[in-house]
């Protein structure tokens, strides 16, 4: 419920929220969680354009997400830094993430449709014509498994 607020743009519920999400997954002993609640923490972060602490809060579910052997929930968050990163002009790093999730997606053998995602955001990559809606396109498409609309 909480990554569903800050996924859909409302930060304030996620933020009502956050307290009592850390302290059940503390309770429960969700260790592998913690990569998911700094994951949404780094989405209200972006949504509140609160640049630098979104990007720690990517920085460190990505990690996570690696680490427990979660690749595509780790890609899943490099798209969403790479959001962050062309938005705020940084156009290398930005090509440097969504180069990561190419690969970690490619090496999952992802279905079809998200596999037309690949392809639009290694076309994107080689042209160096990332922008916001062509992350969130493909991100979109990862998400929900329905392959992205012509662009």
């Amino acid at each position: 419920m909480i990554f569903n607020f800050a996924v859909d743009g409302k930060p304030d519920e996620a933020v009502r929220v956050l307290p009592t999400a850390r302290s059940v997954f503390r309770e429960l002993g969700l260790e592998k969680g913690w990569s998911h609640l700094e994951w949404t923490e780094g989405l209200i972060c972006q949504a509140r354009g609160e640049i630098e602490t979104a990007e720690t809060h990517f920085r460190t579910a990505r990690q996570g997400f690696y680490e427990q052997e979660l690749s595509y929930l780790g890609a899943l968050v490099a798209l969403d830094m790479a959001i962050l990163f062309v938005a705020d002009g940084r156009l290398a790093e930005t090509l440097e993430l969504a180069g990561e999730a190419i690969e970690v997606f490619d090496g999952l053998k992802v279905p079809q449709e998200a596999l037309k995602a690949v392809q639009l955001l290694r076309h994107a990559v080689t042209n160096r014509e990332l922008s916001e809606k062509t992350l969130r396109t493909a991100r979109s498409a990862f998400v929900t498994g329905q392959p992205p609309h012509a662009m």
